[in-house]
């Protein structure tokens, strides 16, 4: 769950920015490995931290952090030094901090809202985040990439900041209820333990894995098959990222009723078959 993240401008320009460094579409596709390689090495990790750490300031301090690393992108781009090498390291930074920041904000709804209240908050805020990043981000994002590349990459590095400065005025503790903390080996080998003897979170792990792994591998060049076969620029690819996003919205609208008449064991398979991959990346 990534409701407590900002909008991001620059997500959907970041396909855009690998394709005009080259056109070779195993490396386009390795902007996305990039991207997402770190939610599998470090997710453990960033659960870990979320358990020992103060939340709300973990978010904070990794938003910042993003904030900083774009800002080093954007000063690539300025002077024309960036090269597809440099790309896909500060891809996988920014990869790499957003898993730590999911691992930490994905816990902060728990601590606002009541129990009963949680489906529908998870379905509002997922709503917020379908609203934002995939319908109204993706075309302002590619139309800032038309008119200079470095502008959707400032423009993200803003809303970073934005989003720091909001979360870092929420009330209330956002520390683990834990009170016995192992060490981080320990903590992460417990976690393994109780995910491999947890069969319905198993399953739904090994599902949303193997989703993610087939869904990529034509996600990864979707952009070179949209300006090379489709003959869309810039503006239509980040149209053609909204569109995508439209069922998502729907079936959030609609989450409320659903959850009302149907067992979530039946809703999840149905969402997951049908549903693009960002959206049933987190369990």
């Amino acid at each position: 769950m990534r409701a407590f993240a900002t909008a991001h401008p620059a997500r959907f320009a970041r396909p855009l920015l690998v394709a005009s460094l080259t056109r070779d579409a195993f490396l386009v596709s390795m902007a996305l490995t990039a991207q997402w390689l770190p939610m599998l090495l470090f997710g453990m990790g960033g659960g870990v931290a979320a358990d020992r750490l103060d939340r709300r300031r973990m978010v904070v301090v990794v938003n910042l952090a993003r904030a900083g690393v774009l800002l080093a992108l954007v000063a690539l781009v300025v002077t024309e030094t960036l090269t597809i090498a440099w790309a896909l390291v500060v891809l996988f930074v920014l990869g790499t901090a957003e898993t730590f920041a999911d691992s930490a904000s994905s816990t902060l709804l728990p601590s606002l809202v009541a129990r009963k209240d949680l489906g529908v908050a998870n379905a509002r805020m997922q709503g917020a985040f379908l609203l934002a990043n995939q319908m109204v981000a993706p075309p302002i994002g590619a139309a800032l990439f038309a008119a200079g590349m470095a502008l959707p990459f400032a423009a993200n590095a803003a809303a970073f900041v934005l989003g720091a400065t909001l979360i870092s005025r929420i009330v209330g503790s956002m520390r683990s209820e834990r009170t016995e903390v192992a060490g981080v080996w320990a903590d992460t080998v417990e976690g393994l333990r109780w995910l491999v003897g947890h069969p319905p979170m198993r399953t739904l792990t090994l599902t949303i894995f193997a989703f993610n792994v087939t869904f990529g591998a034509g996600w990864s060049v979707l952009v070179l098959y949209a300006g090379e076969r489709l003959g869309m620029g810039e503006v239509g690819f980040g149209l053609l990222m909204t569109a995508v996003a439209i069922g998502g919205v729907i079936g959030t609208v609609s989450y409320g009723a659903l959850e009302r008449r149907f067992r979530l064991a039946s809703l999840l398979p149905v969402g997951c078959s049908s549903r693009p991959a960002p959206i049933c990346r987190s369990p």
